[in-house]
């Protein structure tokens, strides 16, 4: 996460540019992020074109196949309503996710994972619900100990 802020709602693209400049916590440029977020908070009569101009100056420092989002957050009614603040959330995905086809690997031998399975079938794998449970068994004494 990277921000700016002043106490003028005309220097939004000041701000904006000070918080592409400002390096980010996670340690990542924003032209590597796969996925960025642009939250700019103002004051409630803030134009669109000075919103729509700041995220254009963040947009202009992204990669090509980054995902932007953006949300504006309006000032409340405190002393303090007339301030700009840009906040960039920028982000990758783990390497584990990467965009390969999921597949196990078994001392040298590597095994794809059918695709046809049932959607529940995976997300009982993934819970490790007990076969006995997901198969719905007749036994509802079983169950009911459970519960």
């Amino acid at each position: 996460m990277s921000y700016a802020s002043a106490t003028d709602a005309t220097d939004c693209r000041k701000v904006a540019r000070a918080a592409t400049k400002r390096p980010i916590t996670s340690g990542i440029q924003l032209r590597d992020a796969e996925y960025v977020s642009v939250v700019v908070a103002g004051p409630r009569d803030m134009s669109i074109k000075s919103l729509n101009a700041a995220i254009s100056i963040v947009q202009n420092e992204l990669g090509d196949e980054a995902v932007l989002s953006t949300s504006f957050v309006p000032n409340g009614d405190s002393p303090h309503s007339s301030r700009v603040r840009v906040s960039v959330i920028a982000g990758r995905h783990p390497k584990s996710q990467m965009k390969t086809e999921p597949h196990a690997e078994i001392v040298g031998h590597s095994m794809e994972t059918p695709q046809d399975d049932a959607v529940s079938d995976q997300i009982d794998d993934l819970l490790g619900a007990p076969d006995w449970l997901v198969d719905r068994p007749q036994n509802r004494t079983a169950v009911a100990t459970l519960i």
